[in-house]
């Protein structure tokens, strides 16, 4: 990647949502292993390892997938779905942080809006080369 920047997640994201998966994986199974539990019980249980489950694989798709590439001319989102939008320096009107969702939006001349997670590395500098560029 001869000048070239890539923002990605540190790997320590993606084996945090491996242990997620695999904690709400077992806390599923197990609750139906359970002597004597009430109907009530397994509910809970099922709900629980529903929702770890879930942010694991929430976590564990967004750190394999999310990555932002740029160089002088463009830049190349990838969200964690792999959808790619590539983009000019100066199509960017504004750029916002969501404190809630941790992440940067970047607003297009077109309107369109751009998520980028707060937690890439490199994040920082990219968003001061992006308010500099404007």
């Amino acid at each position: 990647m001869q000048g070239k920047y890539l923002l990605k997640f540190n790997p320590i994201f993606g084996l945090l949502g491996l242990a997620c998966l695999g904690l709400g994986l077992f806390a599923g199974l197990y609750s139906f292993f359970i002597k004597d539990i009430t109907v009530e019980g397994i509910t809970l249980m099922v709900g629980f390892s529903v929702v770890i489950f879930g942010m694991g694989y929430w976590l564990f798709s967004w750190s394999q997938n999310h990555t932002v590439t740029f160089n002088d001319k463009e830049i190349t989102v990838v969200g964690s779905d792999k959808s790619e939008k590539t983009f000019q320096w100066g199509d960017i009107k504004s750029v916002q942080l969501n404190i809630w969702m941790s992440k940067y939006i970047l607003i297009l001349n077109s309107g369109e809006k751009i998520d980028i997670q707060q937690y890439l590395t490199g994040v920082d500098d990219f968003i001061k080369r992006v308010r500099q560029k404007r």
